[in-house]
């Protein structure tokens, strides 16, 4: 039996999403504070039910893309590449893997973050 919306809303557990979506949300919010423009990078596949499917995004780009402004050089930034994972677990796929060493190619930062701690060591060290 389906419970009502309400009922839903309700429920006791602070966090109804994944382990994963909670870092996630709370390193968004982190980066928005610190004032750090950032985007979320969306990757997945839909279905409309009669056997369609279309893919989005780059298979394993990283879950946010934060712009960091060079503290030295007015106007220029620093591009932070961020996976998050779980606290409790969570790997690389190899698809992410690839992705991770395509951007420090390019001399861009990538940092797996499991809690906020990481995002913030990742940012001392870009200054």
């Amino acid at each position: 039996m389906r419970m009502k919306r309400a009922a839903r809303k309700a429920s006791k557990r602070p966090w109804r999403g994944t382990p994963e979506g909670a870092v996630k949300a709370s390193i968004q919010e982190y980066l928005t504070l610190r004032g750090i423009y950032w985007k979320r990078n969306q990757v997945g596949v839909l279905s409309n039910g009669a056997g369609r499917r279309v893919s989005f995004g780059n298979k394993g780009e990283a879950d946010i893309t934060a712009y960091v402004p060079h503290a030295a050089v007015k106007g220029a930034f620093y591009i932070l590449h961020i996976e998050c994972k779980a606290p409790d677990g969570g790997r690389q796929s190899p698809w992410q893997k690839a992705e991770q060493q395509a951007v420090e190619a390019l001399g861009h930062k990538y940092v797996i973050a499991r809690s906020i701690d990481d995002v913030e060591a990742a940012l001392k060290g870009l200054r």
